[in-house]
């Protein structure tokens, strides 16, 4: 992460050549300038439009077009940082409560059922990540419904840990 002095707003000003963003489209916001320039130049100096033109007024339409579009890129912008927050949000009730059911899980668990243990210290995380990567849409390594010898092993274990005794009575 870059860090900025907000005070030193003229040494940013001429750091401006280095910008990733101005580094790849430069020569777009060329083909622009020009395009721009070409069609000023029809408007003075070809054309000579008259002052009661309709074309001498398109100034005004684009500043209320870049007035709407801004408006609307606010809201898209305040929309996503919501989203982000909430995601955010849901994302730090997942972690505290997998802490929850780790800390509840170590007392709930006699220390001579190590494999349960084991079992638990794996899967609590491995559920995170399992959840990040089908938010990402990316493929898991466990699909549900999914009858391979690993899912059975698991549903087997989830059995047998379900009909241990605890230290406290239920």
């Amino acid at each position: 992460m870059k860090y900025y002095n907000t005070k030193d707003w003229i040494g940013i000003l001429f750091k401006v050549t280095k910008a990733d963003v101005l580094r790849k489209l430069w020569w777009i916001l060329l083909i622009i300038a020009a395009y721009s320039g070409f069609i000023a130049y029809l408007e003075l100096g070809y054309w000579k439009l008259s002052d009661k033109s309709v074309i001498k007024n398109l100034p005004i339409l684009h500043s209320l077009l870049g007035f709407a579009i801004s408006l609307v890129l606010v809201f898209r912008t305040n929309t996503a940082y919501d989203r982000w927050w909430e995601g955010r949000k849901l994302w730090g009730a997942l972690m505290n409560n997998s802490r929850n059911l780790a800390l509840k899980l170590s007392v709930v668990l006699r220390e001579d059922q190590k494999e349960e243990r084991e079992f638990f210290r794996k899967i609590i995380p491995g559920y995170a990540q399992a959840l990040h990567q089908h938010l990402l849409k990316e493929r898991t390594r466990v699909m549900l419904f999914d009858e391979n010898e690993q899912t059975k092993k698991l549903s087997r274990q989830l059995i047998r840990i379900s009909t241990y005794p605890t230290r406290w009575p239920v």
